[in-house]
């Protein structure tokens, strides 16, 4: 038995005690942004609080668009989270985001050259040719729209478009464990956990 979720299993998983969307859902919200909300009362803590609400945008993107790329997966995330932008619109902005914020912490252990990280009142703005970011409002919106995505998903019926998506996202990272797994692992060993008993692939029986 391996940890799926927080306080999920692979046996909840697959006898539908938690479904998919609770799986999506408390993974994010448990295991990365509760901590960024932890580290947010600390000084100097905006460059973390970034790294970990950034990563929220590419899964919730996958689960808005069904899958595609990285790039576009973010950008559609982070329009939907941030509407409005004082100084610029959200569709010209995202990208720009995407690559300062996004590319720089996860590619280069820091924010590119553009880049501001000020605490006022806004979460985002465009300020000349820069972007300014409050870290912590940042993340209070990020924390609102993730939430409000997964309510939307939950109450959503079986034929819409969101819970196409949702589904079609989640299809798909199951092939891909399972492909993983397929290629190396033999099948009697099923799920295969971590040393810390929390694991990233599905069971065997979902494959």
């Amino acid at each position: 038995m391996a940890i799926i979720g927080p306080g999920i299993t692979d046996e909840d998983y697959a006898c539908g005690r938690a479904t998919a969307l609770d799986v999506f859902e408390e993974r994010i919200k448990v295991w990365t942004l509760a901590f960024a909300r932890d580290l947010a009362p600390r000084e100097d803590s905006g460059i973390p609080v970034l790294l970990l609400a950034a990563s929220v945008f590419e899964p919730m993107g996958g689960a808005i668009l069904g899958g595609g790329k990285s790039e576009a997966k973010f950008c559609v995330a982070f329009v939907r989270i941030f509407p409005e932008i004082p100084g610029g619109t959200a569709t010209a902005i995202a990208p720009i985001v995407c690559d300062l914020l996004r590319d720089g912490l996860f590619h280069e252990g820091f924010i590119k050259a553009g880049l501001i990280l000020e605490y006022g009142k806004t979460p985002v703005e465009s300020r000349g040719s820069a972007i300014v970011i409050d870290p912590r409002l940042f993340l209070d919106q990020v924390e609102e729209g993730f939430s409000k995505l997964c309510d939307e998903i939950r109450l959503a019926t079986s034929d819409s478009e969101t819970r196409k998506s949702f589904d079609s996202y989640w299809t798909k990272k199951l092939d891909d464990l399972g492909r993983y797994m397929k290629s190396r692992f033999h099948a009697d060993v099923g799920t295969v956990a971590t040393t810390t008993s929390t694991s990233g692939v599905m069971p065997s029986q979902t494959f």
